[in-house]
């Protein structure tokens, strides 16, 4: 008998409890996917998902790094508070209005930038398109 938390799958409609909870699930992640929204300025770059919100100071960045996983590119962004955010080159658009923002301030704090991260902001912003080294 396989057995899935407390619930017996040999049971009779068993597989239609986990089917539900599986779309739950699945609805779960598609509304906090819509609900996901960049927010930025000259001050600070914020990301808000209903009402949780995670942001770093543009005027205290100190690290601006590229990682890539599977067909998404992340620049994750740190502050001088310790506070990261990472932002999905696909995710947002208008790519080209916050990409040089990031790396402008990344020159006036004189942050680290990574050479993948510069790269991927410069050519989507010169695109409009997410670029994925």
């Amino acid at each position: 008998m396989l057995l899935f938390g407390a619930l017996a799958l040999t049971q009779p409609g068993a597989w239609r409890e986990v089917f539900a909870a599986a779309a739950l699930a699945c609805l779960l992640w598609l509304a906090y996917s819509a609900v996901l929204r960049l927010h930025y300025g000259p001050d600070r770059f914020t990301v808000t998902a209903g009402p949780w919100r995670r942001g770093v100071d543009l005027h205290r960045l100190t690290q601006v790094s590229y990682r890539r996983s599977g067909r998404s590119a992340v620049v994750v962004l740190r502050d001088a508070t310790g506070a990261s955010l990472p932002v999905d080159l696909r995710r947002f658009g208008s790519i080209a209005q916050w990409a040089p923002l990031i790396l402008a301030a990344a020159e006036r704090t004189h942050a680290r930038v990574d050479p993948a991260a510069r790269t991927a902001l410069e050519r989507s912003a010169r695109a409009e398109r997410p670029y994925l080294p």
